[in-house]
This record gives C-alpha cells, sequence and structure tokens, in this order.
C-alpha cells in the first residue's frame, strides 16, 4: 500500500504506528519514541484533514497531543506541553459533544491535565484558572450515575487545580471552593472503597484547609499594620 494509491488508508497505518510508538514510549519513557510517534501523528495529518475526514482529523489530533503530553512529561519541555494543549483543542473542536458526549468531556478533561500542569510549570494562575473551566465541562457530562469513576477523578482533579489557583493568587474564595470540592471528592473515593485516593484527597483538603488559615493571618497582620500606620 503506498500513500500516492490510498492515502487515507496510509494515513491509518501511519496512525497506528503512532498509537503503538506513544504507548511504548510513554511506558519506558522514552523520548526518541516519543518523537517517532509525534512524527507518525503528524504524517497521518497531512492526510487526515478536517475538511476531509474531520472524525479522523480530530482523532489523530487527540493522539498527538497525548504524544506530545506524553514528551513533555518525559523531558519537561514547556513547548511539548503547549503544542499538546493546541492539538488537544483541535481535538476538542473536532469532536461533537452531542453524539459522542463519553469522547468530549475525556479530550476536555485531558485538556484540563494539561492547562494545570503548565501552569505549575509557568506559575500562570491564568492557566490554572483555564484549567478549572475544563474540569467544570467534562463534569457537565461525567456525572455518578452513568460515569461514576471518571467524574470522581476529575471532581479531584479541579479539587487540586483550584487549590493551586487559590496559593498561587492568594485567592480565598479559590481556595474555598477548593476544600469544599476536595471534601466531596474524599466522600466520593469513600463510596469507592478506594482509601489510597481517599487518603490523598483528606490531605489536599487539609492543605486547602491550611492555605485558607494562613491567608487569614496574613491578611488580619496586614490590616493590623495598616491601622497602626
Amino acid at each position: 500500500m503506498t500513500r500516492e494509491r490510498a492515502p487515507l488508508r496510509w494515513a491509518a497505518l501511519q496512525d497506528n504506528i503512532g498509537i503503538a510508538l506513544r504507548r511504548q514510549g510513554e511506558k519506558t519513557r522514552d523520548a526518541t519514541m516519543l518523537n517517532e510517534a509525534v512524527a507518525a501523528f503528524r504524517l497521518a495529518l497531512e492526510e487526515r484533514r478536517r475538511g476531509v475526514v474531520p472524525a479522523d482529523w480530530a482523532a489523530t489530533s487527540g493522539h498527538l497531543a497525548s504524544a506530545y503530553w506524553n514528551l513533555a512529561q518525559v523531558s519537561k519541555d514547556a513547548d511539548a506541553l503547549e503544542r499538546a494543549i493546541a492539538a488537544g483543542r483541535d481535538a476538542v473542536e473536532g469532536t461533537p459533544r452531542d453524539t459522542l458526549p463519553r469522547d468530549w468531556a475525556m479530550l476536555r478533561n485531558n485538556l484540563g491535565g494539561m492547562l494545570a500542569e503548565l501552569a505549575a510549570m509557568k506559575s500562570d494562575a491564568a492557566l490554572y484558572v483555564q484549567a478549572v473551566g475544563e474540569y467544570r465541562q467534562a463534569l457537565e457530562v461525567f456525572n455518578p450515575n452513568e460515569a461514576a469513576f471518571d467524574w470522581a477523578r476529575t471532581t479531584g482533579a479541579l479539587g487540586e487545580t483550584l487549590l493551586e489557583a487559590g496559593k498561587l493568587g492568594k485567592d480565598p474564595a479559590l481556595l474555598q471552593q477548593a476544600k469544599e470540592t476536595l471534601d466531596q471528592t474524599v466522600e466520593i473515593w469513600k463510596v469507592f472503597g478506594d482509601e489510597k485516593r481517599t487518603r490523598a484527597a483528606e490531605l489536599l483538603a487539609g492543605e486547602a484547609q491550611l492555605a485558607l488559615l494562613s491567608l487569614d493571618v496574613e491578611n488580619k497582620l496586614k490590616d493590623a499594620k495598616s491601622t497602626a500606620n
């Protein structure tokens, strides 16, 4: 099979090669293999164009986003993470919520994770806020009745991201939202009987409470100094 004779079948083959390389590269934390996966997905996208096969374009864009994300986690490279976010946004844009709600929500969830990771790397409060928005979009689809585990994980990720945003921006409203969301996460994992995740959520909820108290003390000290002057 050649690209000239069957370009879309050739593109599908490149996509499959990329998937295999990405999975192995993620498993072994091999940057070379992950770069090869990126190259394969980019080749696939030369034929899987949005105007020709929009569903395939969106799927491969999602695969490309995952490969870049894995690469960023190995290399600690902000540029790879930014490329992952760009590809992830393409995937979301090309995935219809009405017909593929779970896929759409998972892409939103993943985009939230990428944005939160970049926010941590750059100490950027605005990126944390964007990540919060993505998680909340995902939670419009994930719910305890139809996708309980996804709902639980995304709720936890939302709480942790609110916590980081609140600490960075010294924002009591965000910290309060983080505490409430993380308290909810604790109860969710208790229902699942997952002791490890329950404990992790409890620690984060405690951190949110401590951050709120510390910020309150800091603000009171500032007020006292201002009054004294």
